[in-house]
């Protein structure tokens, strides 16, 4: 009887550990394949793990609303990819893609050349600064189609749906404010693009483009009826660089604004007795672990573009404030990134 005894207690220790190994394993593969995140596109919708449709924004949100003006955006200037567009509308939108950035590239490679074996002081500046462009454009170019053929951001918004704090109305005003603020520096660029191809568009017909750009410009594309081809090419590269960069600016500060209100209701935490306090630290170490997702999803999304981005920014600050600095006239200065 001893022995029997000692034989199944020996097995139930064998089994205990394999009790406790196995759940350690699988939830280690369930962190993996958090990373890898899988939608099913289904009767117009696109519906996450949890059945939630992840297109369904909350309009009532100013964050939300000032993602609408940016889709409108990339929708009038050609490169929307939406998720249940075909394959020969998507391979339409990427050859046309392809075509532009060859075109910049063709025009970088030119001014370039005549900014080395042609030197003027005047115009050489602009040719650096429009190669900087350019290269900022591709880069964001890249994230917008990237970003939108992966659904980065609505899988964003419905990470934060589930993890955000009602503060009771504590930090709207501010928060509204800072939203409305970079929506009215994202239209003033928006404009801004469109008032200076309006005074290229001017400086071609009346022909004093030359006080900023080199004398042969008009033949870029070989034939002088096709140089409004640049005046496309600039506004198509500033909303784009403007449209990338906005959507930084917009995630971020959103997630700045809830880890505020994290902070606050984590302050304010009170309870009467201890298992009221043992819940609610439950609930808090809950919305911070949701709360790390979204930035660790914000850091997955912006990793390469902000890195690119932000090495491009000394070269971009250089080139411009030469540029001012060799200006004469008015037109000139409108004319800064032409």
């Amino acid at each position: 009887m001893k022995v029997d005894e000692r034989e199944s207690q020996k097995n139930h220790k064998k089994t205990a550990k394999k009790e406790v190994q196995v759940p350690l394993a699988k939830d280690c593969s369930d962190e993996a394949e958090e990373d890898e995140v899988r939608f099913v596109k289904k009767n117009g919708k696109v519906l996450a793990s949890d059945g939630c449709d992840i297109l369904d924004f909350d309009l009532s949100d100013p964050a939300c609303r000032q993602f609408c003006l940016f889709a409108w955006c990339i929708t009038f200037i050609g490169i929307r990819f939406r998720p249940f567009d075909s394959k020969l509308a998507i391979t339409l939108r990427l050859i046309y893609q392809g075509l532009v950035i060859a075109l910049c590239l063709y025009t970088c490679g030119y001014d370039f050349y005549h900014a080395v074996y042609h030197y003027d002081p005047r115009t050489s500046g602009t040719a650096y600064q429009w190669m900087v462009v350019v290269a900022q454009a591709m880069f964001s170019q890249f994230f917008l189609t990237k970003a939108q053929l992966k659904l980065w951001i609505p899988d964003f918004f419905h990470t934060l749906k589930h993890a955000r704090i009602d503060d009771g109305g504590y930090f709207d005003k501010p928060r509204e404010r800072s939203i409305r603020n970079n929506t009215n520096r994202f239209l003033f660029l928006f404009f801004t693009a469109i008032g200076a191809n309006f005074c290229y568009f001017l400086s071609v017909q009346f022909d004093f483009a030359t006080e900023v750009i080199h004398s042969s410009f008009r033949y870029t594309y070989i034939y002088e009826e096709l140089v409004y081809l640049r005046l496309y090419l600039i506004y198509f590269n500033m909303e784009v660089w403007a449209i990338a960069l906005h959507t930084y600016m917009c995630l971020s500060n959103i997630m700045y604004w809830e880890a505020k209100k994290f902070n606050r209701k984590l302050k304010e935490m009170k309870a009467e007795t201890p298992e009221e306090m043992v819940k609610k630290v439950e609930e808090m170490i809950l919305i911070h672990t949701q709360l790390n997702r979204c930035v660790r999803e914000l850091d997955q999304i912006f990793k390469i573009y902000a890195f690119l981005i932000v090495c491009s920014i000394v070269p971009s600050t250089l080139f411009t404030a030469a540029m001012v600095l060799t200006r004469t006239s008015m037109i000139g200065f409108l004319l800064w990134f032409v």
